[in-house]
């Protein structure tokens, strides 16, 4: 059976599947091949329903039965970022979703996947330092965009807070979570 793919981006196409035999994961595979967005960034909807929070379940029937089987899929907005490594001087572009945070950039660098307590990890961009462990918002919403320059450091024999005053004297409750945690434990 033919269904039909429309995307945010405007893009329509057609994708060949096995009703009874395929599930939302078969279909959102052959958008991946078509459209090379990754299957765990696509967002795929038969009309109101949410197919791709239930990659494993089977076509809706209503999506079989349909005389014009149509599925949108809304694809992210990727941006091109340059992420340098002030200390090793590693450099490296990456390819990321604009409504990802500081901290998914940060699994893109060796140097962070792995770190140890007394090391912080912050990020210059545009005059400003920005720790992606301690600030949630998105890249677009920092101003993050294609082209962006960030650079990374890391801070060796950083102590953090251990006390309510220390806290406080960084602006910071105690109720703020200042625990680093290795990035592949995220």
């Amino acid at each position: 059976m033919q269904i039909t793919v429309e995307t945010s981006s405007s893009e329509i196409f057609s994708v060949e599947i096995q009703p009874g035999k395929a599930n939302v994961y078969d279909l959102m595979e052959q958008i991946e091949r078509k459209l090379g967005v990754p299957i765990k960034d696509q967002k795929l909807f038969h009309g109101k329903t949410r197919l791709s929070d239930a990659p494993r379940s089977d076509l809706p029937v209503k999506l079989i039965c349909s005389l014009q089987p149509t599925v949108v899929v809304i694809v992210p907005e990727f941006i091109s970022v340059t992420l340098n490594d002030i200390d090793s001087g590693a450099s490296r572009i990456v390819k990321i979703d604009k409504e990802k945070r500081l901290r998914d950039l940060m699994t893109e660098m060796l140097s962070c996947r792995r770190f140890s307590k007394n090391e912080k990890v912050t990020v210059n961009f545009d005059g400003k330092e920005i720790s992606p462990y301690e600030d949630d918002r998105s890249l677009a919403s920092l101003g993050i965009s294609s082209g962006s320059k960030l650079d990374l450091k890391i801070t060796k024999d950083w102590q953090a807070p251990q006390d309510e005053r220390e806290l406080a004297s960084l602006g910071t409750s105690s109720g703020s979570n200042l625990e680093l945690k290795r990035l592949d434990s995220i």
